[in-house]
């Protein structure tokens, strides 16, 4: 029977995202993953207006994997539901992420947050050190392999930080294709929920990571960082998905966007 994972990222602001996250880290795990087979990637909760029901949703699925995306505005609810989850399901696996884990700089993080199991610093491919921890918990009996995940940080029987400092290989990072495309099945039924020309948003990514390191800087761990831009066909792609995904229904591909006089 097929374990199910669950990722959240609450948004800053009202109305609809288009769930990138999702799309992308399941995009990445389908092409790269060695247990595809195994994981049921549960439809991402794209408002979190009552955090009390979508942890009651999240809990009758009994998920083997709830990740979270923390940011400033969302720490407090996610922190919330994290530590409901891990009391009531103890087998579950808490992943953290995002920009708000101060975990470099904490030397008590897993001591304050005992709930969590593993948690991806700011300036890592969290693609990456997904798919290590979904294909280590199925080649070790349904638990975290962390010798197999690279560049993250877990706890120590005593909840001390420990730090698996094996490096991502950033330069040759290979991007997924068009994660929306992938996920147009996902995607048929969002539209059924959402209107997205009234009241949906969403972001894509062209490039990762950032030279300098300006001091008045928000962005945190994706700073000082290698620069590498994904394919420019990819990004092309993507844009014209997202147009037709706003503009008719996304099987018309018919449609031409003229951007700076390419047209795609």
């Amino acid at each position: 029977m097929k374990e199910n994972i669950v990722l959240l990222n609450k948004p800053a602001f009202e109305g609809y995202q288009l769930p990138y996250l999702w799309a992308t880290s399941k995009t990445y795990y389908e092409e790269k993953g060695l247990y595809s087979d195994h994981w049921n990637w549960v439809d991402p909760v794209i408002v979190i207006n009552d955090w009390q029901a979508s942890l009651n949703d999240i809990l009758s699925l009994k998920p083997k994997v709830v990740g979270f995306s923390l940011y400033v505005w969302n720490e407090i609810t996610f922190n919330r539901m994290a530590q409901k989850i891990k009391e009531i399901l103890p087998d579950t696996i808490i992943l953290f992420g995002g920009p708000q884990c101060d975990i470099k700089h904490n030397l008590d993080y897993f001591k304050q947050r005992p709930y969590v199991d593993l948690v991806v610093p700011g300036d890592a491919y969290g693609e990456i050190i997904l798919t290590s921890l979904l294909d280590g918990i199925v080649a070790n009996d349904g638990k975290i392999d962390t010798n197999t995940i690279p560049y993250c940080y877990y706890p120590d029987a005593e909840l001390n930080v420990i730090h698996n400092d094996v490096p991502i290989d950033k330069r040759n990072f290979s991007w997924s294709e068009n994660a929306f495309r992938a996920q147009q099945d996902y995607f048929n039924r969002y539209k059924q929920i959402v209107d997205p020309a009234t009241n949906g948003t969403f972001m894509l990514e062209t490039s990762r990571g950032c030279p300098y390191r300006c001091s008045f800087c928000d962005w945190g761990g994706g700073t000082h960082t290698k620069t590498i831009k994904k394919p420019f066909g990819t990004v092309m792609d993507e844009i014209k998905w997202i147009c037709l995904l706003y503009t008719s229904d996304a099987a018309d591909d018919s449609l031409r966007v003229d951007l700076g006089g390419r047209r795609i």
